[in-house]
């Protein structure tokens, strides 16, 4: 019977090693970058923070009966909140995209991640939805019937993260895709909830599958 000598497993190891850098190389830059499992801390927080906010509003305006009744420091204190938050998410997305873009390469900037992602296949499908929801947005807000701008985002929303699933061939984009196009086509459909009800179910719950999907992935486990 032939003994495993610790040559043999050093051996094995460099082997290993090789087989990962191989498959790395291979692996698109996109693809590995905006995996749920590097980034699954960032949507957790999103979609916590989403959905409690929301429902501190919500609560607030069932308290009042409407928005408008808010007394005028409280509603300073929403918008300054929301103003806090936007800008809370926006540095922590940096953040967390610069530190899972330097394992890959450390070289990489903002800049160059968003060259890399506004390719001509994403811009074509991109550029279109973003202009439609802009566009019902408006009109449904001169309308005065602003409950529908949160179903359309929803919708928008799901359509883009299809896009890149198919193209950066990553499921859980799908799954987030889907949850948002239903829960936004059912909001249209059947409008008996809040829209910050809608809001917190539909982006906030979709966050939340993002950064679950991304604990439980094996994908970027094998490949690191």
């Amino acid at each position: 019977m032939n003994t495993v000598t610790e040559n043999n497993i050093d051996k094995l190891l460099e082997d290993i090693s090789s087989i990962k850098t191989v498959i790395n190389r291979n692996t698109p830059l996109l693809q590995r970058l905006l995996h749920p499992a590097r980034l699954r801390l960032f949507f957790l927080t999103v979609g916590l923070n989403l959905i409690a906010f929301c429902l501190v509003i919500f609560f607030v305006i069932q308290h009042y009966g409407y928005f408008a009744a808010i007394p005028e420091e409280g509603r300073i204190i929403i918008w300054g909140g929301l103003l806090v938050n936007l800008f809370f998410i926006q540095v922590f997305k940096r953040r967390v995209f610069l530190s899972s873009a330097h394992k890959i390469d450390p070289k990489l900037t903002i800049l160059g991640i968003l060259k890399e992602f506004f390719t001509s296949q994403i811009m074509h499908v991109y550029v279109p939805i973003v202009v439609l929801m802009i566009l019902f947005g408006f009109y449904f807000g001169h309308h005065r019937i602003p409950y529908y701008i949160i179903p359309t985002i929803s919708i928008g929303i799901g359509l883009l993260y299809n896009c890149v699933g198919s193209i950066l061939n990553l499921r859980q984009y799908l799954l987030f895709g889907y949850w948002t196009l239903v829960t936004g086509v059912l909001a249209i459909l059947f409008p008996v909830a809040h829209t910050l009800i809608v809001l917190a179910v539909s982006i906030g719950g979709g966050m939340l599958l993002m950064s679950f999907s991304g604990f439980f992935s094996k994908e970027l486990n094998a490949e690191e």
